[in-house]
């Protein structure tokens, strides 16, 4: 059948044949070629042969009989085609009768009994097949017609070049899109890396880094959920499911649930193991985890997990844990981002401790200089303090009340509200630093003294201290009221105040109605500028009434001004109870955001029960 076996079965050969595409199977332009054949040589069949290893196909054809001419295919045993694969040369018979090297079926099922093959060859030289005529009577081919097959046999060489580098162009097309996609995913980890190192490094709290790590992968790793389960309390216990859809609390959101080591979840066998462990498939992996923790996460929804630990100082401060709902089965790049991550959630979890002790410290701190406001012979004080949304949550908003010494007839009570400027620990700082200066400023002043003159007295402390203070200057507002008695028998009480640069106190009348304490001074800390612009303004008020005193971070809304905030807080307050209107006036002016400034809220009701005479 061949004078090579080895040129036939050549693994090359075999893979361009592979990679033409053709079989058993009619093809358009071949079968256009055979007729050509046909037709110019005057020859009752013509072949489009190409050799395979254990047969040979015909993809072209004309005139061929059947049963071959239906199936477009023969074994090698009935092949002349299979010779010119080991020679490279055309095979040329004019009666296959007489050549002892011929087949038998070739003659007898086949009825060739004149043959003339021309090689069909890739573009190195490789014999894929031959281009064939064939006759069913003795023939003397001539150099002419022998001539014009090799001229066809040429231009199937070409259609199957054409294919053939075509083939190769859009395989390389495929392992360039390949590699551009593996370059791409590979940048998009790298992004997501950048990224994620950037963001968590500002991450102030364990619901921030919750979300945060969140919007992350969602873009990038597009898990169906996400935990963050830490081993220590540092804020709520953190879940974050259905990216597609949103996050999605867990239910014991802001309460701390303790982690316990022991217990049959993957969370607990990643801490007590402090390694990454990665389930592609649960379903196809029934022992990968107990029946109780497989359970739980299919029921969830997920199918494909991987949980990494979060490795501390101290060991392991947590798990960032990823689950889809589909198998999914990491590359060692993925998993590496994945290790990556846990990686920054670790310093991002050692920053929020720090932060928590240095809050924690800093509110109890702030706490210890709020006063305690026990009530007051004939006067009931409620109070409220918020911390604006930011680092250190303490500021520079106080409030104060307290009795003035007793050679003061009937009993006088300050107080006083004020907004230190700043919103940190220092603000802090130099808020108890003026609140204690103004008691001892209204302390020193009696039996005389009023509210401008303690103002002013404080401005004249504040002078000399100038810029040596730590933290730089103390500025800022407040409002002071010296609250009387009067011992009339009218049962009302006189009210002595001042204000500088403080929003209006608003008192609260008992027949509801309201009065604006409008008039104001000048800032605290600048009496070098305004050395005597302190005055005193007095009302006289009715048993019942309302002082309700508050800072501007309350009033301070999106898409409202100050004055129309003021009115609505005063009708607001007209509302209450004097002791719900500093509890209730906060979320009354809500926006759905956090305030930007601190906020301080001091009601003083004045009750029916009058202080006695002195």
């Amino acid at each position: 059948m061949t004078d090579d076996g080895s040129a036939l079965h050549d693994p090359a050969r075999r893979q361009a044949l592979r990679d033409l595409g053709l079989g058993a199977r009619p093809d358009e332009q071949l079968d256009r070629l055979a007729r050509h054949v046909t037709d110019r040589l005057g020859v009752p069949v013509a072949l489009v042969s190409l050799v395979e290893s254990d047969r040979q196909v015909f993809p072209g054809l004309c005139g061929l009989a059947a049963p071959w001419g239906e199936r477009r295919a023969t074994p090698l045993t009935h092949s002349l085609c299979a010779r010119a694969v080991g020679s490279a040369r055309p095979v040329v018979v004019g009666d296959t009768r007489g050549d002892v090297t011929v087949p038998a079926p070739v003659i007898t099922e086949m009825n060739i009994i004149a043959y003339a093959g021309i090689p069909l060859t890739d573009d190195t030289g490789r014999v894929l097949g031959t281009l064939c005529a064939i006759d069913h009577q003795p023939r003397a081919w001539s150099e002419h017609e022998l001539s014009e097959l090799a001229e066809l046999a040429a231009q199937g060489t070409t259609l199957l070049r054409l294919r053939l580098a075509l083939h190769t162009a859009s395989r390389e097309r495929a392992r360039s899109d390949e590699l551009n996609s593996r370059l791409h995913a590979a940048l998009d980890r790298v992004q997501l890396l950048l990224t994620a190192a950037e963001a968590l490094s500002t991450c102030n709290s364990v619901t921030d880094l919750r979300h945060r790590i969140a919007d992350l992968v969602a873009s990038g790793l597009k898990p169906s959920r996400v935990e963050l389960l830490i081993t220590e309390n540092l804020g709520p216990r953190a879940t974050t499911e259905d990216q597609g859809g949103g996050a999605a609390e867990d239910e014991r959101a802001g309460q701390w649930a303790e982690f316990d080591p022991d217990a049959d979840l993957l969370t607990s066998q990643v801490v007590r193991e402090a390694r990454l462990i990665c389930h592609p498939d649960l379903h196809t992996a029934p022992d990968a985890l107990s029946p109780g923790a497989r359970g739980f996460y299919l029921g969830h929804g997920v199918t494909g997990v991987i949980a990494a630990p979060i490795h501390g100082p101290t060991g392991v401060l947590g798990v960032l844990e990823f689950g889809w709902a589909e198998p999914h089965s990491p590359d060692l790049a993925e998993l590496a981002v994945v290790t990556g991550l846990a990686g920054y959630v670790a310093t991002a979890l050692q920053r929020v401790r720090l932060l928590q002790n240095r809050i924690t410290s800093a509110h109890e701190l702030q706490q210890a200089m709020l006063p305690d406001l026990s009530e007051l012979p004939g006067l009931t004080f409620t109070s409220h303090y918020h911390a604006a949304a930011h680092l250190d949550q303490v500021g520079g908003d106080w409030y104060d009340a307290f009795a003035l010494p007793a050679q003061l007839p009937g009993g006088t009570v300050a107080v006083v509200i004020g907004d230190v400027t700043g919103h940190d620990i220092h603000a802090a700082a130099k808020m108890g630093q003026l609140r204690s200066m103004l008691r001892q400023a209204c302390w020193d002043q009696q039996p005389h003294g009023s509210p401008a003159g303690a103002f002013t007295a404080v401005d004249d402390a504040l002078g000399t201290f100038g810029d040596a203070t730590a933290g730089g200057r103390i500025t800022g507002t407040a409002f002071l009221a010296y609250l009387t008695p009067l011992d009339d028998g009218s049962r009302r009480w006189r009210m002595t105040w001042t204000s500088a640069g403080h929003p209006p106190g608003i008192v609260v009348h008992p027949d509801k109605t309201t009065t604006l304490l409008e008039e104001s001074g000048p800032l605290l800390g600048y009496s070098e500028a305004f050395p005597d612009d302190r005055r005193d303004h007095q009302h006289l008020l009715d048993t019942g009434s309302t002082v309700v005193l508050y800072t501007d971070g309350l009033i301070e809304r999106r898409g409202i001004g100050f004055d129309d905030a003021i009115t609505l807080l005063a009708a607001h307050a007209a509302t209450q109870p004097p002791r719900r209107i500093a509890r209730t006036a906060l979320h009354a002016f809500g926006d759905g955001t956090e305030p930007s400034d601190d906020i301080a809220i001091l009601t003083t009701h004045l009750t029916q029960d009058l202080p006695p005479s002195r």
